[in-house]
């Protein structure tokens, strides 16, 4: 088994990169990123994911990239996914390609030819909770993935993703799924979820907070001490502060000052009005980091760059507040920062 990391999943938008790109160097050395890969509808320019790899990351840091939006897409799969890697490989950079139980024949078929072609060492493996049903035999579809891949156990990555969860139910089916698949010449095994509330179900949430708990953390937490084959080295991974489904592209009618933080088994969430219905407007958003600097939980200005920037908002009430982009980068900042830190004095990270 590989090193314990943590596993944030993040989309490859500018916005997680300046999250990451603010990251204490120490605590760089402790992540392995999944980044989605988003569709690109005009440019169709994957390669720039390799831009802001080479400006945002440490090129010794691994990454993992995942194409699955792309599947079924109207597009070449083998070119975008075989080229993105071998640029990402010529750039020095150690990436590892994504797979998955339920891909497309074509998307399996570009990540074993580019795994061929490539003579890559390493390729990761997402199981999705919600195909898995009495009857599958996990175990056995994964002993054909990993044939066809071409690669032993130790090279292999394997994440059961729980995706959006809001209850400890899903502790049962996760404990069930990662008893089928432990064993010990995996590289990696380790679960990613993600327990932050989507849009929809905030909008009742005006001038107020509101916390939500954190089921990714605390269940992992739970299944670690199991004490099964698979709870020792099992690895932990989110969806940071924001929700599983791809980010909204569209214009949007209003904007709602949003402000995300993370406790220890919560994320605390404030929530503005609209800036079309408020006098404050935007700086809402600053109104909202001047509540949070009042709470106990709050971790000061010199824990993370997004504590910083909440801090400095806080006490400049009037100052620019940003926008969505930028709350979300304060979000992602200080959620990874403090998951870091919260790991380590848990096990031997």
């Amino acid at each position: 088994m590989s090193i314990m990391r943590y596993y944030p999943v993040l989309k490859s938008k500018r916005t997680s990169f300046f999250a990451i790109r603010d990251l204490k160097e120490e605590t760089k050395t402790k992540i392995i990123h999944i980044f989605e890969i988003i569709p690109e509808e005009e440019t169709k320019n994957y390669n720039k994911i390799i831009s802001n790899l080479k400006s945002y990351l440490p090129e010794e840091m691994p990454v993992i990239l995942d194409f699955i939006y792309l599947d079924n897409e109207d597009c070449d799969l083998i070119d975008i996914i075989s080229g993105v890697i071998g640029n990402c490989k010529k750039e020095g950079f150690n990436v590892i390609p994504m797979t998955g139980i339920g891909r497309s024949e074509g998307y399996e078929k570009a990540i074993n030819l580019t795994v061929k072609e490539l003579n890559l060492n390493d390729v990761a493996i997402r199981i999705p909770l919600d195909i898995i049903t009495p009857d599958v035999n996990i175990a056995d579809i994964l002993n054909v993935m990993i044939e066809n891949i071409g690669l032993k156990k130790n090279k292999l990555h394997l994440f059961l993703d729980l995706e959006n969860i809001d209850n400890n139910v899903y502790f049962y089916a996760a404990d069930s799924v990662l008893s089928q698949i432990a064993d010990s010449h995996y590289k990696t095994i380790g679960i990613i979820a993600g327990a932050f509330p989507p849009s929809e179900k905030l909008k009742d949430l005006k001038g107020e907070s509101m916390e939500v708990e954190r089921f990714d953390y605390t269940i992992w937490k739970s299944l670690k001490n199991t004490k099964k084959p698979f709870s020792a080295n099992l690895v932990y991974g989110d969806y940071t502060i924001r929700d599983t489904d791809l980010p909204y592209t569209g214009t949007p009618k209003y904007i709602i000052p949003t402000l995300r933080y993370t406790k220890n088994d919560h994320y605390y969430i404030w929530r503005g009005f609209s800036t079309r219905d408020n006098s404050r407007g935007m700086k809402q958003f600053n109104d909202g980091c001047n509540i949070l600097c009042q709470q106990s939980f709050f971790r000061g200005k010199d824990f993370s760059t997004g504590d910083r920037m909440i801090f400095e908002k806080a006490n400049a009430l009037n100052s620019s507040s940003g926008n969505q982009a930028t709350w979300a980068q304060i979000g992602i900042n200080q959620h990874i920062e403090f998951v870091v830190h919260q790991l380590a004095n848990l096990t031997y990270f």
